[in-house]
């Protein structure tokens, strides 16, 4: 996973790659029970992956992670598809 880290552009396809395309319906599981309105901390969150789908649920974010540029990334894809408002990413 540092490999991938190195490379925030390139950390969502290679999840996808490492976990045999298994990323995407985990993700989905573990957001399946989010309640619109409902608070979300993500510690370790990366390129948003998981954040961005609770925040279609309707969730509240607070995203924390120690590396910055995955958080860039984690950002740009929120504010993207509109949820800028209701998430809050910090450097931790």
């Amino acid at each position: 996973m540092k490999l991938l880290e190195s490379a925030p552009s390139r950390y969502d396809r290679g999840v996808r790659w490492l976990s045999l395309g298994e990323s995407e319906a985990a993700y989905d599981r573990l957001t399946q029970r989010i309640r619109s309105g409902a608070w979300v901390l993500d510690i370790g969150t990366g390129t948003g992956l998981l954040a961005l789908r609770a925040l279609r649920r309707g969730a509240q974010l607070k995203g924390i992670d120690i590396n910055p540029g995955m958080l860039e990334l984690a950002r740009k894809k929120i504010d993207d598809s509109g949820f800028g408002e209701k998430a809050e990413l910090k450097e931790q």
